[in-house]
């Protein structure tokens, strides 16, 4: 048996050689590609991992249909974009964290529907502005501490119910934020720290329910992540070390109930991969 499985993987490895692509493991329908681990119908990117319909992106990890955009990580449907990560529907901008349909504007973090404005940070519907920061329709806001309900301040520390704020500290039910630190229920904010229930942010750190985010470590429940470390149920990350049922990610180290994987050291219940 020993040598029946030394010739088949000698006859793979002397396939892999004789194929004109670079470099490609375990996906399907990767044409013109430097590097592609994982994913389908990668067209002309750099690096892809784990994801895909992704088309001519210098860097594209764990994401669908990038179209364009030089570094794109854990989100949907970015086109023509520098730099996005975890949001939606982000055409034309230079940044775009974590937020939805961002068109023409130079950075836009964690905000909806943000026309031609300079920076936008966390606010709805801002058109035109130079700055805005964390409003909805804010035009021009400046600062705020303490409050509750604080629509469009610059900055809101320790406050409740706190929309559309540059940095949000130690409060519940922040959506749209730069910035969100030990808090519950933030949606779309570029970073979370030690918060539960986190969408969409560009990196989210030891919280629960983290989807779409950039960077997800120690949390659980994680899907689609570029990078996940220690947590459980991770499904089509880049990277997973140390967790468990993680199924599609492209190594996975010292982990059980791994399916699908390219290769998994010192793990039980590797199905479909290469096992060392």
């Amino acid at each position: 048996m020993k040598l029946q499985n030394s010739l088949i993987l000698c006859v793979l490895l002397g396939f892999a050689a004789a194929t004109p692509i670079n470099r490609y493991i375990g996906g399907g329908d990767n044409d013109g590609v430097g590097v592609g681990v994982g994913g389908k119908s990668n067209h002309g990117g750099g690096v892809h991992v784990g994801g895909e319909d992704n088309y001519g992106s210098g860097v594209g990890v764990g994401g669908k249909s990038n179209h364009g955009g030089g570094v794109h990580v854990g989100g949907e449907d970015n086109h023509g974009v520098g730099v996005h990560v975890g949001g939606k529907g982000n055409h034309g901008g230079g940044i775009s964290v974590g937020g939805e349909d961002n068109y023409g504007s130079g950075v836009g973090v964690g905000g909806k529907s943000n026309h031609g404005g300079g920076v936008h940070i966390g606010g709805e519907d801002n058109h035109g502005v130079g700055v805005g920061v964390g409003g909805k329709s804010n035009h021009g806001g400046g600062v705020h501490v303490g409050g509750e309900d604080n629509y469009g301040s610059g900055v809101g520390v320790g406050g409740k119910s706190n929309h559309g704020g540059g940095v949000h500290v130690g409060g519940e039910d922040n959506h749209g934020v730069g910035v969100h630190v030990g808090g519950k229920g933030n949606h779309g904010g570029g970073i979370s720290v030690g918060g539960e229930d986190n969408y969409g942010s560009g990196v989210g750190v030891g919280g629960k329910s983290n989807h779409g985010g950039g960077v997800h470590i120690g949390g659980e429940d994680n899907h689609g992540v570029g990078v996940g470390v220690g947590g459980k149920s991770n499904h089509g990350g880049g990277v997973h070390v140390g967790g468990e049922d993680n199924s599609g990610g492209v190594v996975s180290i010292g982990g059980e109930g791994n399916s699908g994987r390219l290769i998994s050291l010192g793990g039980e219940g590797n199905l479909g991969g290469l096992y060392l």
